[in-house]
């Protein structure tokens, strides 16, 4: 399969920076990112992460359900795991995480773009509270600011986002990007 995706930004969260990057294929390393606005087009869930005992990342298909959706878990070397969510989540190497997938419409140089957002950990976690307290796909959400936690000798950081109101202008671009 030769298609490609048609997402052009695929950002992740630096936890120990408190910081949204990407990948530079080109430079070999991650880059920072300056996320502001962006509208919500779709969340669904996968899982990512690397495994040490294989030195490989890790990767999955994204599903819209994990209760009825099978995930299918692979690296370079072949499926590791296949199942629901539920039946191989305490069966997964040390360092594999649920992750949510966030597709979103966001400006980068003055031109909307479809982007992608994964989330794992504690800025799993803090997305997840602001889902709960908030309805994402009735504004632009808005990366406001970066959280703080320690758990044992570990500190990290976390994003935290608010919800504004979209302009019509922010809902248009948005729908024009995920009719690619």
């Amino acid at each position: 399969n030769n298609n490609q995706h048609p997402c052009t930004l695929w950002l992740e969260w630096g936890g120990a920076d408190g910081n949204f990057r990407y990948y530079d294929k080109a430079a070999g390393t991650r880059v920072p990112f300056e996320l502001g606005r962006f509208i919500v087009l779709d969340v669904l869930s996968t899982i990512t992460g690397f495994d040490e005992s294989s030195n490989q990342g890790v990767y999955a298909n994204e599903v819209r359900d994990t209760t009825k959706q099978e995930i299918t878990v692979r690296s370079k070397s072949g499926v590791i795991k296949k199942g629901l969510y539920s039946q191989i989540k305490e069966s997964l190497p040390k360092g594999i995480k649920f992750t949510s997938s966030i597709y979103i419409a966001v400006e980068v140089d003055g031109e909307v773009k479809l982007g992608n957002i994964k989330l794992s950990g504690a800025a799993l976690n803090s997305w997840v509270d602001f889902q709960k307290n908030n309805r994402m796909y009735d504004g632009a959400v808005k990366f406001a600011e970066v959280g703080t936690g320690k758990k044992g000798a570990v500190s990290y950081k976390f994003p935290k986002f608010t919800l504004e109101q979209s302009t019509p202008q922010d809902e248009e671009s948005a729908k024009g990007v995920w009719q690619l």
